[in-house]
């Protein structure tokens, strides 16, 4: 089964905002809502009417029930405000996916929205676009809160199914919304018919806390960035603790560099001919695509995260310089691996080059994680030519089975797989390194064999 090798066909074995606006749509909004000292007029009628609520979700399996929720919300917002039953009151994104470039609609209802309402799930807190959409819009209620002194609790984040506390981030805790309990998260709500009337008046409810605070509240508008693929994402910032522990004290020992070694999609349409996992950036690799649509670097830093690793993300073009640190600091560097990356001669020059940096001292201790999802023919039957050619120039990398994993089906291999990979690497750390603490979470994964395609 091709979900269970970690060897090449060959021996020896390879060891296992947002795509951006372009800065002058940008500098638009902000030219449009905001004064040159910075300070941004109140914007409440957009295209004729005000944008009563944004709704940001993952996109999942269950968009149609998403899409449910805002119709209803929607209904119920325009009755409250009085408003024509055709009027546009809300926002819901259902076309942005990975390495897509974010609309001019889309930064229009974030740059304007007067109530932002976050659909939390654990897959939610692993997107990349949510956690900017959240950020933009928390930047705006933050400049309405220090100019006076009102904390206007427009950032609703609801429960759209059950997350356990430890997979909450600590910027949600903070913030609940609601008291959901674990039936009646919102989708049971909407799905269970005992919870009917439970809905309409949860629904009434969050209309009328919308339109009040639309009445109360004029947050400035507009962005603060000039490139929005630059937007933080608000989920993957380091926070102060880890499991009770200053992050600076972790920080030795417990780093990892993730670097995707992807193509673009302008590179890939020359190489291959699926590119729906592509975007605009290498990490913007989404191989997993339908079923978990998010960066695969996304994804892996929920991950370590959760192991309490502390990361950092690049694009291949920045491995020499995240290998100079990671030497210097006894780091760990992940390489995510896109096999199609041997296509291309740039960056197989860059991996190549990866062991003779000049000036370092040794090589990091390196991990090579390559996803081949099952469903991805055009891979699967080009594997034997593009596992040679890896094999030939960038076999090194990685030279021993417990810290490669090449051929990865399913994203749910992934995440054992890359914990497995990591508790080796993490040993030979403190076997061979410098350190000052260990990881706090021990985790003990009996690592999968893997076969080749």
């Amino acid at each position: 089964m091709f979900s269970r090798s970690l060897s090449a066909p060959t021996p020896p074995p390879i060891l296992p905002l947002s795509v951006s606006l372009t800065e002058r749509f940008a500098g638009a909004v902000r030219d449009r809502f905001c004064q040159p000292d910075g300070r941004c007029e109140s914007a409440s009628w957009v295209g004729g009417a005000v944008l009563y609520f944004f709704i940001s979700y993952a996109r999942g399996n269950e968009d149609d029930l998403v899409r449910k929720f805002y119709t209803d919300l929607s209904i119920e917002v325009r009755v409250l405000a009085g408003l024509p039953r055709d009027a546009e009151v809300g926002f819901i994104d259902a076309e942005m996916s990975a390495g897509t470039r974010w609309s001019r609609r889309l930064v229009d209802a974030l740059s304007t929205c007067r109530s932002f309402i976050a659909l939390m799930s654990p897959r939610y807190f692993l997107s990349q676009h949510c956690g900017q959409e959240w950020q933009i819009f928390a930047e705006r209620s933050m400049r309405y809160e220090r100019a006076t002194g009102v904390d206007p609790s427009l950032l609703k984040p609801l429960f759209w199914v059950p997350v356990p506390r430890g997979k909450m981030h600590p910027v949600a805790l903070r913030i609940q919304f609601a008291d959901q309990e674990d039936d009646t998260c919102l989708r049971q709500m909407m799905r269970l018919k005992r919870h009917e009337d439970a809905y309409k008046e949860f629904l009434f409810n969050l209309a009328s806390q919308i339109v009040d605070a639309a009445d109360q509240h004029a947050i400035p508008t507009g962005v603060t960035y000039s490139d929005l693929e630059s937007v933080p994402n608000v989920f993957h910032q380091t926070p102060a603790l880890i499991n009770g522990i200053p992050a600076d004290e972790l920080i030795d020992a417990t780093t990892v560099h993730f670097v995707v070694a992807a193509p673009t999609r302008d590179e890939a349409t020359a190489i291959r001919a699926e590119l729906a996992t592509y975007g605009y950036r290498r990490r913007d690799w989404a191989p997993y695509h339908p079923s978990w649509p998010d960066p695969i670097s996304d994804y892996a830093i929920s991950i370590a995260a959760s192991r309490n690793f502390l990361t950092r993300v690049a694009d291949l073009e920045e491995l020499g310089e995240r290998a100079a640190i990671a030497s210097q600091q006894n780091h760990i560097v992940v390489l995510l691996v896109d096999a199609w990356i041997t296509r291309l001669l740039g960056p197989l020059n860059l991996l190549t080059a990866y062991g003779g940096r000049p000036g370092a001292p040794r090589n990091p201790t390196t991990v090579v994680l390559a996803p081949v999802p099952d469903g991805d023919h055009e891979t699967r039957a080009h594997w034997p030519a593009l596992s040679e050619t890896w094999l030939a120039t960038a076999g090194h990398l990685a030279p021993a089975d417990d810290l490669s994993r090449w051929g990865i089906a399913t994203y749910h291999d992934f995440a054992r797989d890359l914990q497995a990979a990591l508790e080796v690497a993490m040993n030979r750390v403190f076997a061979s390194g410098d350190v000052r603490r260990q990881p706090v979470t021990t985790f003990h994964i009996e690592r999968p064999m893997l076969d080749h395609p």
